[in-house]
């Protein structure tokens, strides 16, 4: 049983005020949660969880479908997944410009449009795979730290 910090009557657990002098007592703290991360020939405690870089990839592969950058926010990159998400926004509404353009015959010279188009769907196929390879490697880097300083790098 613990005992009062000014007084020391002891008390028990769950008692918020010593019933002798009537200080207010600390509740216990609650042991923080610690991750072991192994190394070579080294074990770092850390209460930082790792990133798992194949969740990093999966949420960047299936999320960058629709909207770019969301490896980057699991990661806590936020000013660069909200890069990607502009950058993306832009170049997906390029290429939905140019598609729909041409279904709908808009476009006076159909050949450049089309040439257009292809570039636009290959800029942002580029795109998607960057912002998946990006996060990939951003989670390395912040395992890595996180193992060798035991806090996060960012």
């Amino acid at each position: 049983m613990p005992f009062c910090r000014d007084c020391g009557t002891q008390y028990s657990e769950g008692t918020r005020f010593c019933g002798n002098c009537g200080t207010a007592l600390e509740a216990p703290a609650q042991p923080a949660t610690y991750y072991i991360t192994p190394g070579v020939g080294e074990i770092t405690l850390s209460t930082l969880p790792r990133k798992d870089a194949v969740v990093a990839i999966s949420i960047a592969a299936f999320g960058g479908l629709f909207l770019f950058g969301l490896g980057h926010f699991y990661l806590g990159k936020i000013g660069r997944g909200t890069a990607f998400l502009l950058v993306g926004f832009v170049a997906k509404i390029a290429l939905a410009y140019v598609f729909l353009g041409i279904l709908s015959v808009a476009f006076t010279d159909q050949g450049a449009a089309f040439a257009a188009l292809i570039l636009i769907a290959v800029v942002n196929f580029g795109l998607w795979v960057w912002q998946i390879y990006d996060p990939y490697t951003l989670a390395k880097t912040y395992n890595a730290e996180v193992q060798r300083t035991g806090k996060a790098p960012w």
